[in-house]
């Protein structure tokens, strides 16, 4: 044998040996080892139970483990049922003692300002040719056995406590009482909403106001009369009236002239903003 190769040949016989050994090792591990097809069996059912699990309840096994919670938790619920509904309805009671009281106090104090409202929006109308037109500030409520027990009857809460509130007017004499909406005309309306928003005018809020032909029905005496109330009212307000009378829209800084004209069988409305001698014709 060559020596040249002595050392790699004595290291080559250490490792068959150390194979040989490991060899020899596996065997005995693979002899020892024993096959359970039960045990098996309840492994890949166990994985199989796994996989269902996540496709319902959660991709991970953290997912499924909190909704197990969560059941637990509902199930605890469950069981006791009757308790709970019990503090429930203990509770719902209460809050709705509350709430009556509350809708009871607030509903008195409408009463009152409804009262003082109808009184000085009736005069305001006077002021505004409408001398022959009563107002009044509805307050109803309405019945409901499953609503609150307000004042010795079950009514419907709504948003904004148990009245219904609404403008009714009569602008004849001997006419009864009805919704603004619902008999009032153009005009009537108009000066109805302008008695209304002088007498509201610091609590309105709204920014424009515009008045449709608020001189429809009036004559020369009363015009001064609603163009000093659109005066008043512009000091908080943008106001825009439409109107054919002069000491209303004398009363405006700005003027439009609105025209309708008809061009090829069909009708234009036109607006022009007028300045200096316009305005006075």
């Amino acid at each position: 044998m060559d020596t040249r190769l002595k050392t790699q040949s004595q290291e080559l016989k250490s490792i068959y040996y150390s194979l040989s050994e490991i060899s020899s090792v596996i065997r005995q591990y693979i002899n020892d080892i024993t096959y359970n097809p039960k045990r098996l069996e309840q492994i890949e059912n166990r994985l199989s139970l796994i996989s269902n699990l996540k496709r319902k309840y959660g991709d991970t096994i953290d997912n499924i483990l909190k909704y197990l919670s969560s059941i637990k938790e509902r199930l605890e619920d469950l069981k006791n049922y009757e308790k709970n509904l019990k503090n429930l309805q203990e509770e719902l009671k209460e809050c709705n003692d509350a709430l009556s009281g509350v809708a009871s106090k607030l509903s008195k104090k409408r009463k009152k300002v409804a009262k003082e409202l109808s009184e000085v929006i009736s005069k305001e109308l006077e002021e505004l040719e409408l001398k022959n037109c009563k107002f009044e500030v509805s307050l109803k409520r309405v019945k409901d056995k499953e609503g609150i027990f307000v004042d010795g009857d079950f009514v419907k809460p709504l948003i904004n406590g148990v009245d219904k509130v609404e403008f009714l007017i009569s602008p004849n004499p001997g006419e009864p009482l009805m919704p603004l909406t619902k008999i009032a005309s153009g005009g009537e309306i108009s000066r109805i909403m302008l008695a209304i928003k002088i007498c509201l005018d610091e609590a309105d809020e709204i920014p424009i106001l515009v008045f449709d032909e608020i001189d429809v029905g009036i004559g020369g005496t009363a015009a001064p009369s609603v163009a000093a109330k659109l005066l008043k009212l512009s000091l908080l307000h943008q106001i825009f009236c439409i109107t054919h009378l002069a000491p209303i829209g004398s009363m405006a800084d700005t003027h439009f002239l609105i025209e309708k004209k008809l061009r090829k069988n069909r009708t234009i409305t036109k607006v022009k903003k007028i300045k200096n001698e316009e305005r006075i014709e």
